[in-house]
């Protein structure tokens, strides 16, 4: 064949599903005309989610140019975003980021990479500040994708959750209990809400339609006295292959790893500890509700499986923050090359 032009588009397509990071893809795209009439910017190879590093928009003068680390290719990636401009910026998420203006709290979705905004509808902060972003793509599922929020600061011992879906003109509020609260952990999956308190360690099971709790599951008899005689530093929740995850970090002791166990719907559901993940791969997000996201190392040359990564500040005592990756099989923890020492947010890079 005498010409790169000529080739089919099945295998340029499956070409392009194997490059390894997003901007090979754009490259590949931009060669030819039969190059991108073969591919399609919803359907990029699949992406390992880039560090956006921290930033203070309302001291950062020029707020409008966002800088992020790429695990894939070890190198940071600066990207023009107007839109960003006096806007904090949270994730974990996949293509789009809650931004919230730090001066008139008027907040949307925004895709960092394409500039694609949606706005969401004003939501007094006093009753709850909204940081959580569903899994699926706006473009392609707008419908399923949730925003999420619960107060902190409230009179009684019921907090309020609140939130919604792009296209809503208002937020829906929901009260639920939680006695000797300090705090919590959630996620969103499947059209419930799961969140845990930090200091009792209960978890509900909450279904976002009729607005009611399913399920209240406490800690199993072993996992406490556990505690009682490790230091925990964090908790975080995860949604990884359909299953939710509470993965519990101990300062300089590695990680615990529990699975919520439904059974065969006959008995409530409780928390077991497994000893691995398999092939999959945490992203585990310090700074923005102790949430994470999960991979497999399948679908990722070089990487491999059963492995967290994540950003600490405590180990080893170095000053600001460092990207680690803990080996979950042989209970070691490596320390990775990262630029940014304030730590940040992971997204998944979007092109829709």
């Amino acid at each position: 064949m005498s010409n790169w032009s000529d080739l089919p588009a099945d295998l340029l397509h499956q070409i392009s599903k194997n490059l390894p990071s997003l901007s090979d893809f754009l490259r590949f795209r931009s060669v030819c005309t039969s190059f991108r009439s073969a591919t399609s910017a919803s359907d990029p190879p699949p992406q390992l989610p880039w560090l956006l590093e921290h930033r203070d928009p309302s001291t950062t003068h020029n707020s409008t140019s966002l800088r992020f680390y790429s695990l894939t290719s070890d190198s940071v990636h600066t990207v023009a975003c107007p839109k960003s401009d006096c806007k904090w910026l949270k994730g974990p998420s996949h293509g789009y980021l809650l931004a919230t203006h730090c001066t008139t709290d008027e907040m949307s979705l925004l895709n960092p990479f394409t500039g694609n905004e949606i706005a969401l509808p004003f939501l007094d902060v006093a009753a709850a500040w909204p940081d959580w972003i569903g899994f699926d793509c706006v473009v392609v599922s707008g419908d399923s994708l949730v925003i999420s929020g619960d107060s902190f600061y409230t009179d009684t011992d019921e907090r309020t959750v609140a939130f919604c879906r792009p296209g809503d003109k208002q937020w829906v509020t929901m009260g639920y209990s939680f006695f000797n609260s300090g705090g919590h952990m959630y996620v969103c999956s499947k059209g419930m809400y799961f969140t845990v308190d930090k200091i009792t360690k209960i978890t509900k099971v909450i279904d976002l339609a009729s607005k009611t709790v399913l399920h209240v599951v406490p800690l199993a008899d072993t996992e406490t006295k556990k505690l009682e005689s490790r230091l925990e530093t964090f908790t975080y929740l995860v949604e990884s292959a359909g299953c939710i995850l509470r993965v519990v970090q101990y300062v300089c002791l590695g990680f615990d790893i529990y699975r919520l166990d439904f059974g065969d719907g006959s008995v409530e559901p409780c928390w077991v500890r497994i000893d691995g993940i398999g092939e999959e791969m945490l992203f585990l997000d310090l700074f923005h509700g102790f949430r994470g996201l999960s991979f497999s190392a399948s679908d990722f040359a070089g990487f491999r499986g059963n492995c967290i990564y994540f950003l600490d500040e405590e180990f080893e005592k170095t000053k600001g923050c460092i990207l680690c990756r803990y080996d979950i099989e042989n209970d070691t923890v490596e320390v990775l090359s990262c630029p940014f020492e304030k730590g940040g947010t992971w997204i998944v890079p979007s092109l829709c």
